[in-house]
Parts: C-alpha cells; sequence; structure tokens
C-alpha cells in the first residue's frame, strides 16, 4: 500500500470505507467482521483469530451482520496503529503531536486509535504499554489485531513518519530492540510449496536493515516434552492445534520429531485430522512471528485444566511468579513494611507477619533432584524484581508513577451499555417523590451529586447533602444500593464521626462515598469543626493502631440521613450543606422490596451516562430546613436579637415613650446601654441557655446590628448610650447575618 495516498482518506469517512480502501490497494483482505459482546464490562470477542495468514482470512471474512470489525495490522506494510487506551490525556505530548497534525483517528470507549505510517522501525517484541513515564495506557501495534465498531468514523488523514520522528516519545528500552529478537512476519507458504524443511531455514525472510537471530525458547528433552504434551485436556480448536504444532516446531528446532510429534496428537482428532501430508504442509509455515511458543504453554493449559490449590505454585511453574506477585504485593520504602491485598483488601504489615500470611501457600520445588519447601514471600522478598513503592496514594484519576502505590481499584460496577430507564423508573420515582418532595431542581442535583462521584471520582462535590424525614421513609435502603455500586471499598456508613475523625481514623482512608446515618454530634465543636473540613479538605491525615501516621487525598463525598430535630452545627453563611426536607410518607413492603430489586447495573449505567456538564454542587438554594438549622444553632444573643426583630421583645425603637431618655433630628431611639443589657439577663432568666457578659454582648449586638451607634458619655460616671437605626434597616441587617 502506497503511504502517498492520503487524498483517498477523508475526515468523516466510515471506519469499514476506510478498511475496503486499504484492501482494494493491497487486493487482498485484511480485515473480518466479529462480533464482540460485554460481559462484566469486559470485551469478549467470538469468534477472533488474530494469527489468520491472509488465505485464511479469505476464506473466513466473518458475517457482515456482526457489529465489529477486525484489521489484522501485521498485513498491512508500514501501518502501525498507537492506542491510547487513556481518556485523560493532559501533558500527554504524543497524543497533542497526533492531534495537531491531525492524523487520521477513530474516538474509542476509552481513547483514541491513531492510524500512522511509520518507516523505518525495526522489529521490536513488546507492543504493551511502552509510553515514557508510564502515566497513560498506550500500544504500539503492529502484531496484533484492531477492533473497530462499525459506527465509527475517520477523523483527519494518514500521514508518514520516520522512526527517527516519533522514537523520543517511546521507552525504548522495553520494546524489545534487542539482536535476539524474532524475525519479520513472514508469508504463508502456498499449499502446492513442497519445499522441505532444511530449504524453508535457508529461505527465511530477513531484515534488509538489520541483522535479525532468533530469540532462544526453552526447551525440553523429548521423554518431558511427552509428559507435558499429555498432561492437559485434549484441545483440538484451530487455534490451540496450531499452538500445539508451532511448540512441537520450536522445541526440536523443526525436525522430523516434532513432526512425528505433532501429527501422533493430530490423529485423535477423528473429525479433523486430513493426514501426515496436509499436516506437513501446515508445519512447515511454522517459522515466522507469532511462533515464540515453547513447551511453559503446555504447563499453562495444564494449570488451567487441572488448577492447584496454590496459586503461587502456578505462578512459579509458569514463570509468572514475580509479575504477578508484584500485582498484589509491594515494598514500602518509607517504612520498610509491606502492602499485600488479602481477599481484595488491602493490608499494611511488617514484613514478619506477611511472611507468617504467605506461610500458608508454601509449596515444593526441585532443585539438584532433591525436593524443597519454599516460602512465595521469601521467593519475592529476596527478588531484585520485586515491586518497590515510595509513597501510598489514593488516586481516583489513576495516573500515578511506578513507585506509588494506588489503593484505588475501580469502583464496584462500570459502566456497560446506555441505560434501559424504563428498568429504574420507579427507583427514580421514589427519589424524587420521597428525597426531593416532588421538586423537579432538588431531584435534578440530588441525581447530578451522585452522578459526578461515579463520573470524576477524582472532583468531590465539596457539598454535604443532608436528608431529614421520618423514619423509614426510604433514604438508607437507596444509599446502600448506590453504595453497592460504587464498592464496599470506598463506601462507608457509620453513626459516628470517631471512625472517621477520631484518633484513630482508618476507616476514613480512601472513600469516595461517606455516609452518616443517625450520627450523634454530641456537642463537640472540635469534631464539627474536623468534619468541616473533611468535607472540603484535599487530603487527610491517617492513624491507624501501631503504624506511622501519613497523609493521603482525600476525595470523599459525605452525605447525613437522619430524623433528628437537630441535624448540624451551621450559621447563616456556612455553604457546606445543602439540606432537605423528604417528603414524611410511608408505604408498603411490597413496595420497598419492588424498588430495592431495581438493577444496579441499569442504576450505574443512568449515572454514568448522566450529562453533567452544566452541573455545579455550589448551586442550590438555601431550603427552610437551613434556615431552621441556623436558628437552632443561635447562641443566647443571637436568638435574643431575632426576638427583637420579630416583636417578642419590645424596645421601642422609633416611638415616643415616657422611658425614652432623648430623640435625635430623625427620631431614632436612644438609650443606656445598660437598659438593653438588662432586657437580655431577663430574658434568658430560668433558661439552660449560656449567658454572656456585658462586653461579648454589646461586641456581639454590633455584628447583628452594624447600623446601631454607640454614644460614649464625656462625662465620668455617666453611663455610654445606643442609638438605634430604623426599624426596617435593622431588619434588613438582621436577614443578611441569619441567611
Amino acid at each position: 500500500m502506497s503511504a502517498t495516498k492520503m487524498s483517498d482518506i477523508t475526515y468523516g469517512m466510515n471506519i469499514q470505507t476506510f478498511y475496503d480502501k486499504i484492501v482494494a490497494e493491497l487486493k487482498q483482505p485484511i480485515y473480518r467482521h466479529i462480533q464482540v459482546n460485554l460481559k462484566n464490562g469486559k470485551k469478549i470477542p467470538f469468534d477472533e483469530k488474530n494469527n489468520m495468514t491472509i488465505d485464511e482470512i479469505k476464506h473466513n471474512i466473518g458475517q457482515p451482520s456482526r457489529n465489529t470489525l477486525s484489521l489484522y495490522v501485521k498485513h498491512v506494510p508500514d501501518l502501525y496503529v498507537i492506542d491510547f487506551d487513556t481518556k485523560q490525556l493532559g501533558g500527554c505530548d504524543l497524543y497533542y503531536k497526533l492531534l495537531q497534525e491531525n492524523v487520521a483517528r477513530t474516538e474509542t470507549t476509552k481513547g483514541h486509535h491513531f492510524y500512522v505510517y511509520i518507516k523505518g522501525i525495526k522489529q521490536y517484541t513488546n507492543q504493551q504499554k511502552v509510553y515514557k513515564g508510564n502515566r497513560y495506557d498506550m500500544d504500539l501495534i503492529k502484531k496484533n489485531n484492531i477492533w473497530e465498531t462499525k459506527s465509527r468514523t475517520i477523523q483527519g488523514s494518514i500521514k508518514t513518519y520516520s522512526w527517527d520522528d516519533l522514537q523520543e516519545f517511546f521507552d525504548v528500552s522495553k520494546m524489545g530492540f534487542s539482536e535476539d529478537v524474532s524475525p519479520p512476519i513472514s508469508p504463508p507458504q502456498s499449499e502446492d510449496d513442497n519445499t522441505s524443511i532444511e530449504d524453508e531455514e535457508q529461505n527465511e525472510c530477513q531484515d534488509d536493515e538489520v541483522e535479525i537471530k532468533v530469540l532462544p525458547l526453552p526447551k525440553c528433552e523429548l521423554e518431558q516434552f511427552k509428559e507435558h504434551l499429555n498432561s492437559f485436556k485434549p484441545r483440538y480448536d484451530y487455534d490451540s492445534w496450531l499452538k500445539i504444532g508451532m511448540i512441537c516446531y520450536n522445541n526440536f528446532d523443526g525436525s522430523n520429531v516434532g513432526l512425528n510429534l505433532w501429527n501422533e496428537y493430530s490423529k485423535d482428532d477423528e473429525e479433523g485430522y486430513e493426514g501426515k501430508k496436509k499436516l506437513r504442509e501446515k508445519y512447515l509455515t511454522f517459522n515466522g512471528d507469532g511462533n515464540k511458543l515453547s513447551y511453559k504453554q503446555f504447563i499453562r493449559w495444564s494449570i488451567i485444566d487441572f488448577p492447584p490449590k496454590n496459586k503461587y505454585e502456578s505462578w512459579y511453574k509458569t514463570n509468572t511468579f514475580i509479575e504477578e506477585m508484584n500485582k498484589e504485593c509491594m515494598y514500602y520504602t518509607a517504612t520498610g513494611d509491606i502492602l499485600y491485598f488479602s481477599n481484595k483488601i488491602f493490608i499494611r504489615n511488617k514484613p514478619a507477619i506477611a511472611k507468617q500470611y504467605y506461610k500458608s501457600y508454601s509449596f515444593e520445588i526441585e532443585v539438584d533432584k532433591k525436593t524443597k519447601k519454599i516460602n512465595p514471600f521469601d521467593v519475592w522478598l529476596e527478588s531484585i524484581d520485586r515491586k518497590n513503592v515510595d509513597r501510598i496514594v489514593f488516586n481516583p484519576k489513576d495516573d500515578c508513577d511506578d513507585n506509588e502505590f494506588n489503593i484505588w481499584k475501580g469502583f464496584a460496577y462500570k459502566q456497560t451499555d446506555d441505560c434501559d430507564v424504563t428498568k429504574i423508573q420507579k427507583w427514580l420515582d421514589h427519589i424524587k417523590s420521597i428525597w426531593a418532595d416532588d421538586d423537579e431542581t432538588t431531584f435534578e442535583y440530588i441525581l447530578n451529586w451522585f452522578a459526578r462521584i461515579l463520573q470524576q471520582p477524582w472532583k468531590k462535590n465539596n457539598i454535604c447533602l443532608v436528608l431529614h424525614s421520618i423514619e423509614g421513609v426510604g433514604k438508607s435502603f437507596i444509599l446502600d444500593m448506590i453504595g453497592k455500586i460504587i464498592g464496599k471499598d470506598y463506601y462507608y456508613s457509620t453513626s459516628s464521626l470517631k471512625h472517621i475523625l477520631g484518633d484513630f481514623n482508618g476507616d476514613a482512608e480512601g472513600k469516595i462515598l461517606v455516609n452518616l446515618n443517625e450520627t450523634n454530634w454530641g456537642g463537640d465543636k472540635k469534631m464539627v469543626g474536623a468534619f468541616k473540613e473533611f468535607i472540603t479538605d484535599n487530603s487527610i491525615v491517617i492513624n491507624k493502631k501501631g503504624i506511622q501516621s501519613y497523609t493521603i487525598d482525600n476525595y470523599a463525598n459525605t452525605i447525613i440521613t437522619t430524623n433528628e430535630e437537630w441535624i448540624v452545627n451551621i450559621n447563616n453563611g456556612d455553604r457546606r450543606f445543602n439540606l432537605r426536607e423528604c417528603k414524611n410518607e410511608k408505604y408498603s413492603r411490597d413496595y420497598y422490596e419492588e424498588i430495592s430489586k431495581t438493577p444496579l447495573q441499569e442504576i450505574a449505567n443512568y449515572l454514568y451516562s448522566r450529562d453533567i456538564t452544566h452541573y455545579d454542587p455550589r448551586d442550590f438554594v438555601k431550603s427552610e430546613l437551613h434556615k431552621l438549622q441556623v436558628e437552632k444553632n443561635m447562641d443566647s444573643i443571637e436568638v435574643f436579637w431575632k426576638n427583637v426583630i420579630e416583636g417578642d421583645i419590645q424596645i421601642f425603637w422609633d416611638d415616643n415613650d415616657d422611658e425614652i431618655d432623648e430623640e435625635d433630628d430623625w427620631g431614632n431611639c436612644i438609650r443606656e446601654k445598660r437598659w438593653l443589657y438588662k432586657k437580655y439577663c431577663e430574658k434568658i432568666q430560668g433558661t439552660h441557655e449560656v449567658k454572656y457578659n456585658n462586653v461579648h454582648f454589646w461586641r456581639k449586638v454590633r455584628k447583628l446590628c452594624p447600623s446601631m451607634k454607640i454614644i460614649n458619655s464625656k462625662i465620668k460616671d455617666k453611663p455610654s448610650k445606643y442609638k438605634l437605626p430604623k426599624f426596617e434597616i435593622a431588619m434588613k441587617e438582621w436577614e443578611q447575618y441569619s441567611g
């Protein structure tokens, strides 16, 4: 295919039309129609075979009705696909370079596919995640197939680059550019070719630009090979059958020994066996790229078919031990602790304790024909390739460095499709009717509040949602359903603030949603202040028994569900709480059971796909419940002044009265300060309210009524006086203060 025919690729071209143009130029098929289904959020391909030859593609193009196209990139000369699997690509220089140069691309559910021609690139073995810095999940695809749904369109046009133009963006040391990589892809031999095995080796395709040597594969003796070949359940599907032939070829250097073993194995497939001649023809093609298989594959199949009870023994036997251990166990350099997972629960312990945990998984190995029992932890701890981390982080964006241990592992439910709203309509109706008390604005706010948690867990709402009602109307069970979607690792419900803000607050670590259910504040002002900080602060200090405290990012959103009259300690200026009065209406048990059966996956899909482009968590109207809570938190001076404004206490604003000492030119009332303080003392007498002294009283009153003026006497021992403003002014100032 010529790299210069960029004019054939037009902006907005359908992906299948794009592939058809490549087919027309190459005059050979390079893609198939396959079916890809979603299962538990993962793509499961049907009938996908990524090692097909062009001839095999031609005879198995797939059903045109299927929803996905599979492009065999390896059959298109110089074409590579740069596959970004990371959605958030801020700071990615390669991404912006390709974007600015308008390189042909499709947008996928996770990121982008960029189609580029690269000249002068040598053969490399590793296609996985080779972007510099490892902050982005990116592959440079040549051997593997690329899946594209038929609805996608091409944006931009194909560009041609030399490898020198692009290699600065890749971690070349991890790509396998060594002298012992395998040779380039060779075209398959035709069925009429009777070339001998010796001739095949002499005619092996060589790269003109670089000397290629075959990567040495592990091999075993004939008898041991036979044992491995008989250790798994027979596999006669086409892909597995081919792999067995390749392994026989590789282990015995393409000799007739391997051919005879494969032939004996194939004879047991009564329906598929076509004779040794046909088998030999296929055997002669096993010398190209993609055939780097060894007898270790037999061990893997054996473990799949007859899995050992001990997974660590399986890893050890398949030479994946350190790689797999590094996924669940890390050495924390700051303290020498071991970070590991047990039943998906993150644990931090000293090495001695971790060793005891792994001791029960010890297994036997053979060393110099002697049996030795080993603890998997010891093997991992002494390995130079063990994973060391310098920081413990909680990062839902998951753009961590290699030396960071991220306790974020993703929500329990991920988006799998669009939502069928009919399946969750009763669930939505309950939130609108009960939680929002049929208020449309509140209903939309609540849904957006939860949608942001799932869509952007790295962005806190910074607003505590408060739901108040009588007991039993259906607040908690809705939250429990959302908690299951989030997952028990990131959802936490408690009735005690001490569990998240006390001296030992390990439960607060790594939480996305915290529900305070009927929390008893106990009048602890220090705890109340700490909770308000918890709502908005970006970090939190974690204290666990026996472990040095450390700081971790705080992405927790908070919600309070309660039927108590006194809920939170707030004043007029507090904007961290959105308090909503729910409808005090109970329904039958059948009603709640039916709603509780709403499919969680559908709820998750709804919240994941909800448009929150214009959502601002700070944009809400203070409710009557908010005003009531402000009043319940007023001190005795504020209550006194509220009664004055409401007329329950008469202080003679501008009326003519015998007790008035004097009036100014505007008719505003002037009295001695001690008179107003006396009124205050009389009002709170016999109550449990805190009585403040004269100095504190007047300092506070000046805040409640800034227009009030104090007249200090110039004559010794003559009392000071105050001058009231007009009532309308004082009332307006009170409303501004009380919210």
